[in-house]
Protein backbone atom coordinates (compact mmCIF):
# COMPACT_ATOMS: atom_id res chain seq x y z
CA UNK A 1 0.00 0.00 0.00
CA UNK A 2 1.77 3.50 -1.00
CA UNK A 3 1.58 5.43 2.40
CA UNK A 4 1.88 8.54 0.41
CA UNK A 5 -1.54 7.60 -1.02
CA UNK A 6 -2.42 6.57 2.42
CA UNK A 7 -1.50 10.34 4.35
CA UNK A 8 -3.15 12.33 1.06
CA UNK A 9 -6.84 10.19 1.67
CA UNK A 10 -6.22 11.23 5.02
CA UNK A 11 -4.87 14.96 4.67
CA UNK A 12 -7.71 15.76 2.26
CA UNK A 13 -10.68 14.26 4.80
CA UNK A 14 -8.68 16.51 6.79
CA UNK A 15 -8.80 19.61 5.11
CA UNK A 16 -12.30 19.01 3.09
CA UNK A 17 -9.85 19.26 -0.46
CA UNK A 18 -7.79 16.80 -2.45
CA UNK A 19 -5.76 19.52 -4.12
CA UNK A 20 -4.48 21.55 -1.15
CA UNK A 21 -3.76 18.24 0.81
CA UNK A 22 -1.99 17.08 -2.46
CA UNK A 23 -0.29 20.94 -2.41
CA UNK A 24 0.70 20.23 1.09
CA UNK A 25 2.53 16.81 0.22
CA UNK A 26 4.47 18.31 -2.82
CA UNK A 27 1.71 16.93 -5.29
CA UNK A 28 0.35 18.62 -8.63
CA UNK A 29 -3.12 18.02 -8.57
CA UNK A 30 -3.08 15.08 -11.37
CA UNK A 31 -1.29 13.61 -9.95
CA UNK A 32 -2.96 13.57 -6.41
CA UNK A 33 -6.40 12.17 -8.04
CA UNK A 34 -4.42 9.43 -9.80
CA UNK A 35 -2.81 8.29 -6.58
CA UNK A 36 -6.00 8.24 -4.60
CA UNK A 37 -7.67 6.29 -7.73
CA UNK A 38 -4.67 3.61 -7.47
CA UNK A 39 -5.44 3.63 -3.33
CA UNK A 40 -9.24 2.57 -4.02
CA UNK A 41 -8.05 0.15 -6.99
CA UNK A 42 -5.88 -1.29 -4.87
CA UNK A 43 -8.27 -1.49 -1.91
CA UNK A 44 -10.84 -2.63 -4.13
CA UNK A 45 -13.49 0.25 -3.02
CA UNK A 46 -14.55 4.01 -3.61
CA UNK A 47 -13.89 5.91 -0.54
CA UNK A 48 -14.44 9.40 -1.82
CA UNK A 49 -16.86 11.13 -3.54
CA UNK A 50 -15.58 13.48 -5.59
CA UNK A 51 -17.07 16.92 -6.62
CA UNK A 52 -15.42 19.87 -8.52
CA UNK A 53 -16.41 21.69 -5.28
CA UNK A 54 -16.08 19.43 -2.59
CA UNK A 55 -14.87 16.11 -1.62
CA UNK A 56 -16.67 13.44 0.37
CA UNK A 57 -16.35 10.13 1.94
CA UNK A 58 -18.31 6.98 0.84
CA UNK A 59 -19.37 4.57 3.73
CA UNK A 60 -16.66 2.49 2.72
CA UNK A 61 -14.40 5.69 2.78
CA UNK A 62 -15.88 6.25 6.70
CA UNK A 63 -15.06 3.45 7.73
CA UNK A 64 -11.27 3.35 6.11
CA UNK A 65 -10.57 6.88 7.26
CA UNK A 66 -10.00 5.72 11.09
CA UNK A 67 -7.59 3.10 10.25
CA UNK A 68 -5.90 5.13 7.72
CA UNK A 69 -5.67 7.98 10.13
CA UNK A 70 -4.06 5.39 12.49
CA UNK A 71 -1.60 4.17 10.40
CA UNK A 72 -0.49 7.20 9.42
CA UNK A 73 -0.35 8.12 13.00
CA UNK A 74 2.22 4.76 13.92
CA UNK A 75 4.19 5.54 10.68
CA UNK A 76 5.29 9.53 11.86
CA UNK A 77 5.73 8.02 15.32
CA UNK A 78 8.22 5.64 14.13
CA UNK A 79 9.71 8.20 11.83
CA UNK A 80 10.27 10.83 14.64
CA UNK A 81 11.27 8.31 17.25
CA UNK A 82 13.97 6.53 15.18
CA UNK A 83 15.17 9.51 12.17
CA UNK A 84 14.81 12.31 13.60
CA UNK A 85 16.13 11.09 16.87
CA UNK A 86 19.55 10.03 15.10
CA UNK A 87 19.57 13.46 13.74
CA UNK A 88 19.26 14.87 17.19
CA UNK A 89 22.42 15.37 19.03
CA UNK A 90 22.37 13.47 22.17
CA UNK A 91 22.62 15.99 25.48
CA UNK A 92 23.84 14.95 29.12
CA UNK A 93 21.99 15.60 32.48
CA UNK A 94 24.57 15.06 35.23
CA UNK A 95 22.76 14.79 38.64
CA UNK A 96 24.11 13.67 41.86
CA UNK A 97 22.00 12.56 44.80
CA UNK A 98 22.65 10.53 47.87
CA UNK A 99 21.54 6.63 47.35
CA UNK A 100 19.10 6.64 49.36
CA UNK A 101 17.16 9.91 47.77
CA UNK A 102 17.91 8.54 44.30
CA UNK A 103 16.59 5.24 44.83
CA UNK A 104 13.19 5.96 46.72
CA UNK A 105 11.86 9.58 44.79
CA UNK A 106 14.71 10.18 41.83
CA UNK A 107 14.55 7.17 40.06
CA UNK A 108 11.24 7.14 39.45
CA UNK A 109 10.78 10.28 38.08
CA UNK A 110 14.07 10.01 35.73
CA UNK A 111 12.45 7.30 34.21
CA UNK A 112 9.06 8.96 32.96
CA UNK A 113 11.52 12.08 32.30
CA UNK A 114 13.62 9.94 29.87
CA UNK A 115 10.28 9.02 28.21
CA UNK A 116 9.29 12.26 27.25
CA UNK A 117 12.88 13.27 26.71
CA UNK A 118 14.48 10.47 24.53
CA UNK A 119 17.53 12.53 23.31
CA UNK A 120 18.63 13.15 26.57
CA UNK A 121 21.29 10.75 28.84
CA UNK A 122 21.16 11.11 32.11
CA UNK A 123 24.76 10.69 33.92
CA UNK A 124 23.81 10.02 37.48
CA UNK A 125 26.08 10.00 40.52
CA UNK A 126 25.46 8.88 43.71
CA UNK A 127 26.71 9.91 46.76
CA UNK A 128 27.02 11.15 50.04
CA UNK A 129 29.92 13.84 49.50
CA UNK A 130 28.74 17.16 47.59
CA UNK A 131 30.38 16.70 43.87
CA UNK A 132 31.90 18.96 41.58
CA UNK A 133 29.56 17.72 38.24
CA UNK A 134 31.98 19.22 35.91
CA UNK A 135 34.91 16.99 37.13
CA UNK A 136 32.48 13.84 37.30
Amino acid sequence: MDIQALNLFVRSMEMGNITAAGAELGLVPSVASQKLAKLEKSLGMRLLHRTTRQVTLTEDGALFLPHASRIIAAVDEAYFTTVKSQETPKRVLRISAPGSFARVCLMPAVTRFLRSHPNLKIDLVLSDEVQNLRKV
